[in-house]
């Protein structure tokens, strides 16, 4: 077993505090700015995205599996 949390955890805080802030009625970031990072070829979100179709890919394919450390 190898422990590759690391290889996405920033990728899932930084959608989460996306969607976070898009959520947020007194925020001024809202879901259009990911769009618009997304059109303007921003490298980081869309390696981002890559590893979020990965971690999907893997998860659906049981090639990977989320467990809680108790």
């Amino acid at each position: 077993m190898k422990d590759i949390t690391n290889k996405y955890a920033g990728m899932i805080e930084s959608f989460e505090c996306d969607f976070s802030l898009a959520s947020d009625e007194h925020s001024l970031f809202n879901i259009g700015k990911l769009q618009e990072k997304i059109n303007t070829g921003d490298k980081r979100t869309l390696n981002d995205i890559e590893l979020l179709k990965e971690l999907s890919f893997n998860i659906r394919h049981n090639k990977i599996k989320i467990i809680q450390n108790n």
